[in-house]
């Protein structure tokens, strides 16, 4: 299975979701490589301070990833595309070999209009590939008891659009990447979070 983390805005939280999907999946004994196509690196260097020795891949060109899908789905049961922060030629590439899009969304106007027109691009990929990419939307830094956390989701919603259990707004996911680790380390709730969306993600297609 191909899962692909894709937003054109920065700092929505692709990154964490990849790394912490890719480590989630290796827990379950299958084998998984992460492969970061992002400049800044972060997903991958935040996944060699947990393990040097998880599998990663850094491709940054769109012609790059189409030489090299065929070879990671034929070594590894999982790969995780972790998308840029732009709606560039490798987004857009990325969602043309995904079997999941994953498109994470936090609670700000300009957010959702950048997500909106993720998916607006997904819906082309599906056009083209007779239904492909499955699509799936994470609320990420949800507040519940704000009225634009709530409005967020159900925005999605009331489009049809398969929406997850939402991530909540804490500071030890933030500062995760900076202690090298996984965010639920010692964070039961947090966890189960994790465990009930990665499972959604990954649910047979």
């Amino acid at each position: 299975m191909v899962v692909a983390i894709v937003n054109q805005k920065g700092g929505v939280g692709k990154s964490t979701i990849a790394v912490h999907l890719a480590g989630w999946l290796r827990e379950k004994a299958t084998e998984t490589v992460l492969v970061d196509s992002d400049r800044q690196k972060s997903s991958s260097g935040w996944l060699a301070r947990i393990d040097p020795a998880f599998p990663a891949e850094v491709l940054w060109e769109a012609d790059e990833i189409l030489d090299a899908i065929d070879g990671l789905v034929e070594r590894y049961t999982h790969v995780v595309l972790d998308g840029p922060g732009a709606l560039s030629e490798v987004t857009r590439t990325l969602m043309l070999v995904a079997d999941v899009a994953v498109i994470p969304i936090t609670p700000s106007a300009l957010d959702v209009t950048a997500a909106m027109e993720t998916l607006r691009q997904t819906e082309h990929a599906q056009k083209i590939r007779n239904g492909q990419p499955r699509v799936l939307v994470i609320p990420n830094r949800y507040q519940s008891n704000t009225i634009l956390s709530r409005d967020l989701v159900e925005a999605f919603q009331t489009r049809g659009i398969e929406t997850t259990e939402p991530i909540p707004a804490r500071v030890g996911i933030a500062g995760a990447a900076t202690t090298g680790d996984f965010a639920w380390r010692g964070d039961r709730g947090l966890r189960e979070r994790f465990d009930s969306i990665f499972n959604q993600i990954t649910k047979e297609l």
